[in-house]
Formats: structure tokens, C-alpha cells, sequence
């Protein structure tokens, strides 16, 4: 085990440093780039800024993970109270198994549902309830997303615009 590092202590291998502690030169760059974006008026859909709790939790050790298919189709109806027991969703992997491709994403999974269910209770109404909504959570990226919403929103032969790069299109 090296035992270098600064003042004597054990480098960590598992890299759990902060990123100033590992690449000031990229931190800084990111803290500029953070000011600049919110001095700056940014007219363009595909920049627009988020808050720094979604940023926090994009960047969290579910990052580490690859959550391929699809949570216990159930929990698509179940209550955000029902979602939160994950020590029920626990105990029914131990006694099923998971239906996704790679085990160990339980946590995941209550996140994947929990997310629905809230899309589904932005999007009801007094006439449709979040228990009637289906969400799907898991675009890879905003083409496939943007490609989701023009399928469900055109009929075949519709006529859309497009723009190209020079003109602000991408």
C-alpha cells in the first residue's frame, strides 16, 4: 500500500477525494463556468440552467450504476408512500429477484418510481389522476426524447420544421 501522499497519509485508491483535492485546474475551470452562466442571459433551449439540487443528484454515486430495464412494473401505481418502503422493495428482491439486467440497483429502482410517480401528479388533473398516467423516466439523451415527444405528437406524413446548425438548428 503507498503510503505517500501529503503529511504521511495513505493515498486513497478508491478515488474519493474531492475534485479540488484531485484536479484544481478542471475545478476552477468549472467554478468559471458556473459564474459565467449566471451572469449571462443564455438564449438558447438546449442551455438553459438547473438548479443545483438537480445537478447534486445527477452527479451522485447513482452515476456509478447502470440500471438497464425496468423497475416492478406495480410501482408504477403505487403511492409515493408506498414507493419510499424500500425496505418492502428489499425484501421482495431477497424473495423474486429484480427484473432488471444488473442486480444491485434497488435504490434505484425507489428512485425510478418516485420520479414517475411525481411526473405522473405534475401532469394529472381533476378528470385524469397520476394513477392513470404512465411515465417512462429513462431517455438516454435529448435526441431520443425529443424523438419520443414527435412520435406521440404527429401523424405520419405531418410536416415539421427544422433548422439547420448555422441558423441556431441542431
Amino acid at each position: 500500500m503507498n503510503k505517500g501522499g501529503e503529511n504521511g497519509r495513505k493515498k486513497d485508491f478508491l478515488f474519493r477525494e474531492k475534485l479540488y483535492d484531485l484536479d484544481p485546474a478542471v475545478a476552477g475551470l468549472i467554478d468559471l463556468e458556473a459564474e459565467r452562466q449566471a451572469r449571462k442571459l443564455i438564449m438558447i433551449p438546449s442551455e438553459s440552467s438547473s438548479l443545483y439540487a438537480i445537478r447534486e443528484a445527477l452527479g451522485s454515486v447513482f452515476m456509478n450504476i447502470y440500471a438497464k430495464g425496468y423497475p416492478n412494473p406495480e410501482t408504477n401505481w403505487f403511492t409515493e408512500e408506498e414507493i419510499l418502503n424500500h425496505e418492502h422493495h428489499l425484501a421482495y428482491y431477497r424473495r423474486f429477484g429484480d427484473q432488471r439486467y444488473y442486480r444491485g440497483v434497488e435504490y434505484a429502482d425507489v428512485v425510478e418510481g418516485l420520479t414517475r410517480r411525481r411526473c405522473a401528479e405534475a401532469f394529472s388533473t381533476d378528470t385524469i389522476f397520476a394513477e392513470q398516467i404512465y411515465v417512462n423516466v429513462q431517455p438516454l439523451s435529448g435526441a431520443p426524447a425529443n424523438t419520443a415527444v414527435l412520435q406521440a405528437l404527429l401523424k405520419p406524413g405531418d410536416t415539421i420544421m427544422g433548422m439547420n446548425s448555422p441558423t441556431a438548428g441542431t
